[in-house]
């Protein structure tokens, strides 16, 4: 990837970042007052402003240490629990559909920093959940798909070729009014 994509990338990480560290934040909270990580019902009410904070995450996934997914949900549907393979992550809005993902793979639980994980097409944020009381340790996952950068790219290149232009036209305009007014004197 280039330096730009790299740079747009980070740029979106920083803000899905922290809507994740307060989703993450509400879930922890709710396990210190009993609620358990394979039990979490009201999933679909604390992820819903995520949705609408940020549209092109695709999915918001809750796992468990071993990577059995625990809740899902996309942009299009509330929410639905599912059991998948040990190892394996959702990837759609239908649980049947998985794509291999090795839980070594999802996170280092000794590090309490997200994780970016990239397959081709979509990039995954994963924040570790740590255990709390008697809930085992969790992954909490943030899906999204690279069109978004390649399209936020293709916008920022539009928008920049566009005010070239209007520069353009705008210098041209000023030398021809200049060389103008030199010839009448």
């Amino acid at each position: 990837a280039s330096t730009f994509e790299r740079l747009i990338l980070q740029t979106r990480l920083d803000r899905y970042e922290i809507l994740g560290n307060d989703l993450k934040r509400r879930i922890e909270q709710s396990l210190r007052f009993g609620k358990r990580l394979d039990q979490f019902y009201g999933m679909e009410k604390i992820v819903a402003p995520v949705f609408q904070q940020a549209p092109d995450i695709d999915e918001i996934v809750l796992f468990n240490r071993e990577g059995d997914l625990l809740f899902h949900s996309t942009q299009i549907n509330t929410g639905f629990r599912s059991q998948a393979e040990p190892g394996r992550m959702a990837s759609s809005a239908t649980p049947d559909k998985v794509v291999t993902l090795p839980s070594s793979a999802l996170t280092d639980f000794d590090n309490h920093t997200p994780v970016i994980h990239h397959d081709p097409g979509k990039y995954y944020l994963l924040f570790p959940i740590p255990p709390i009381q008697d809930n085992p340790a969790g992954i909490l996952g943030f899906l999204f798909p690279r069109s978004v950068l390649d399209d936020q790219k293709t916008e920022l290149f539009i928008d920049t070729g566009k005010k070239l232009a209007v520069s353009l036209v705008l210098t041209t305009l000023c030398m021809g009014l200049l060389i103008y007014l030199l010839c009448t004197r």
